[in-house]
């Protein structure tokens, strides 16, 4: 039971960290979201680091699929696109 409340209290803190993102204060929000990450993970018990570290990781996770998908996206189009023209 208590382990489950620590995931959720971990998941609500990374949700009230990334809803800081709406405001437009930094360039994607660089700044803001690990401020916002250390401050509600060390209201859970999480050290700085590991708030800042898990808040980088996400990023990039979300960009990295992004920018996987759009690459994958772009390349089957474009071979549509080729195998498309005549002669």
């Amino acid at each position: 039971m208590k382990r489950g409340l620590i995931k959720l209290a971990l998941t609500l803190a990374l949700l009230l960290a990334l809803f800081h993102l709406v405001v437009p204060v930094t360039v994607s929000g660089f700044g803001v979201r690990e401020v916002a990450c250390v401050f509600f993970y060390s209201l859970v018990g999480v050290p700085s680091e590991v708030a800042v570290g898990v808040s980088l990781l996400n990023y990039l996770l979300v960009i990295g699929v992004r920018a996987l998908l759009g690459g994958l996206l772009l390349l089957f189009d474009r071979g549509r696109q080729i195998a498309g023209r005549p002669g």
